[in-house]
């Protein structure tokens, strides 16, 4: 009976040991601290491993969500929860009902999960989220202007997202529409490249009706007519790993000008129309 005993556990260890070995390099049962940076940049070394990072988390509820580490130029990570925790629902339960997500709030705390590096068919890069700690939610207002506005244009926004990041900013630029899928202030930078932010909402902003005469006058939209003013609003940038999502609400709308036109007008032609009004 104590051989047959015995056996079993003699068996029963070598299971487990050969599960180890097929398995490659086991992780530690508790979280190793680091930054999504690290991570990153030696992904193969940190795969299947459970890792603590201090991030910025951001969703627009469509392309998913991520966490961002400002330290580095590519700090972006794909994240999703582990199948039946509790740490999602602690996450949804930190914002209020009528929330827009992290486009009205500023979102932080430590991430704990295990990274995925090169996983599955679609070789996809991503932690899989089992707790989060130190979270803080901070709530942002955007129907109301900073004390101090930040002047600037399309391009310097689209270039250095982050330091416009939830910040009022004023820019002059032309507004696009095709008049049914939304808008966005647009411009065209030095090398006439097309630049765009798209426009969350402008309701309820100061000078709305003036876009709203302007918009009546010819064909939907701006297919047939460019507008340019001076727009004040609030800015969310969303980062990703192809590239930032951004989005402004209007606050208020000032020194509008309309210049009508049969067709659509490229960057490199835009010098030919001058505004009529």
């Amino acid at each position: 009976m104590l051989g047959i005993k015995q056996f079993v556990v003699a068996a029963l260890f070598y299971l487990a040991l050969a599960a180890c070995e097929g398995t490659g390099h086991a992780s530690p049962p508790h979280a190793i601290p680091t930054s999504i940076c690290m991570v990153l940049s030696h992904p193969t070394d940190w795969n299947n491993k459970i890792v603590s990072v201090s991030a910025s988390y951001y969703d627009d509820g469509i392309h998913g969500a991520v966490l961002a580490d400002d330290h580095c130029a590519n700090g972006v990570l794909q994240m999703t929860f582990l199948s039946r925790s509790t740490a999602q629902a602690g996450l949804n339960a930190a914002f209020p009902d009528d929330s827009l997500g992290t486009f009205d709030h500023a979102t932080n705390g430590t991430w704990v999960g295990r990274f995925r590096s090169d996983y599955g068919k679609f070789h996809e890069t991503f932690l899989e989220v089992r707790a989060i700690t130190n979270l803080t939610v901070v709530p942002i207002d955007f129907s109301a202007s900073d004390a101090s506005p930040i002047h600037t244009t399309v391009d310097e926004i689209v270039n250095h997202p982050k330091q416009f990041d939830h910040k009022t900013v004023v820019l002059r630029s032309e507004y696009m529409s095709d008049g049914m899928h939304g808008s966005m202030v647009f411009d065209c930078n030095p090398n006439n490249d097309e630049r765009g932010i798209r426009i969350r909402s402008t309701t309820g902003a100061k000078g709305q009706d003036t876009l709203d005469q302007a918009l009546q006058q010819g064909y939907r939209g701006t297919i047939d007519k460019t507008i340019r003013a001076e727009w004040t609003g609030r800015l969310s940038w969303i980062p990703s790993t192809v590239s930032g999502i951004y989005e402004i609400q209007i606050i208020e709308v000032r020194n509008l000008t309309l210049s009508k036109h049969p067709n659509a007008v490229p960057c490199k032609d835009k010098a030919n129309f001058p505004p009529s009004q």
